[in-house]
């Protein structure tokens, strides 16, 4: 079972004749070098400012985690940053 280590960020610059942009390329690694992830986090204005969410985010949510777990690890993560409906208390309400 592999396991998420760090994340990695290849930054490039792309003129066309039709478009100037940044791209910025996100490579998520694990312990075994033939499974990692590769992901895109151009459209953002701030560069390192996502970097640094990025790399936040993975050191909080996943590192250690098993990246072929995609659905549970997902879930987790949107469970951990708000509330579920299901995991609250049952109200009381008052008659």
């Amino acid at each position: 079972m592999p396991a998420i280590t760090d994340v990695e960020f290849r930054q490039f610059s792309a003129n066309h004749h039709n478009a100037q942009r940044n791209w910025l390329l996100v490579k998520l690694n694990t312990d075994d070098p033939a499974v990692y992830g590769i992901g895109d986090a151009s459209p953002m204005q701030d560069d390192e400012q996502v970097k640094d969410l990025i790399t936040g985010f993975v050191e909080k949510y996943l590192r250690g985690k098993d990246p072929l777990e995609s659905s549970f690890t997902g879930q987790r993560c949107i469970r951990t940053r708000r509330p579920v409906v299901a995991d609250l208390p049952p109200r009381r309400f008052r008659a």
